[in-house]
């Protein structure tokens, strides 16, 4: 990433300039460091995720200045007319669309659930765990009205749902756990 950009970053961010050994203000020579660091991690992370080189912007630069340079060189070659030239460069660009949707279609396929399986969240929220304890506790109250043993019971009830609940989270997790290392191996 180009020093400008870091800076302009950095400061959209809320760093500041300060005053540095040549008498200019700037950005500590340690923050432009930090985001090249952070930048050069994340490319790693992307390609270990998508299984491919990152893109990156001097990438997408080069490969446009090439098809730039291309089309100049044939119209020019070709002494294409204007019309010509502008079918050429609706050509070029219909081709890079369809490379688009191609690169779209790739991402969603990666993504997408495979047969038999459903996208769940990591941890089990806690209103669906309180849910499901109340359909799996039964409620023991039944004729009682002695105070003392309403609130007695209640207590003992309570203490079932809360248990049960712990019980789900668990169980929740562990299966978790368990597909993240099937998927693993």
């Amino acid at each position: 990433m180009e020093i400008s950009r870091i800076k302009e970053l950095a400061l959209a961010s809320g760093f500041k300039l300060k005053d540095q050994v040549n008498g200019e203000l700037d950005l500590n020579a340690y923050v432009y460091d930090f985001a090249q660091i952070l930048e050069r991690e994340v490319l790693a992370q992307a390609r270990s995720v998508f299984g491919q080189e990152a893109v990156t912007i001097d990438d997408t630069e080069f490969l446009d200045a090439e098809i730039t340079q291309i089309s100049e060189s044939m119209s020019e070659k070709h002494y294409f007319d204007n019309g010509e030239s502008e079918e050429l460069e609706m050509l070029v660009a219909k081709a890079m669309k369809l490379g688009e949707l191609y690169e779209r279609k790739k991402w969603q396929e990666a993504k997408a659930i495979p047969e038999g399986f459903v996208l769940v969240k990591k941890e089990l929220p806690g209103e669906i765990a309180e849910a499901m304890a109340l359909e799996r506790v039964n409620s023991p109250l039944g004729n009682e009205t002695n105070p003392f043993w309403v609130e007695t019971i209640e207590k003992v009830y309570k203490e079932h749902l809360h248990k049960k609940k712990w019980e789900l989270w668990r169980d929740y997790k562990d299966a978790i756990k368990a597909q993240e290392q099937q998927d693993a191996s």
